[in-house]
């Protein structure tokens, strides 16, 4: 498992090095971390879920558009 997640890290951040090689680093491109922090500080469990859900799609969408464009 340790390896398999290892692996999934270096994928994801070569892919958002090329990512950005590519695009360069526009504020519009971060998907802010600040309401995943807000909702696990308040310890609200179904809004730090919610969040990380919100900002996984994001990331998902943003690499799609690029990578796999329809």
């Amino acid at each position: 498992l340790s390896r398999a997640l290892v692996n999934v890290l270096l994928t994801s951040s070569r892919m958002w090095a090329l990512f950005f090689r590519l695009n360069g680093a526009g504020d519009n491109y971060y998907f802010s971390h600040d309401e995943i922090l807000d909702a696990v500080r308040r310890r609200d469990a179904d809004a730090a879920q919610a969040a990380v859900e919100r900002h996984l799609e994001g990331s998902r969408n943003l690499l799609r558009s690029v990578f796999w464009p329809e």
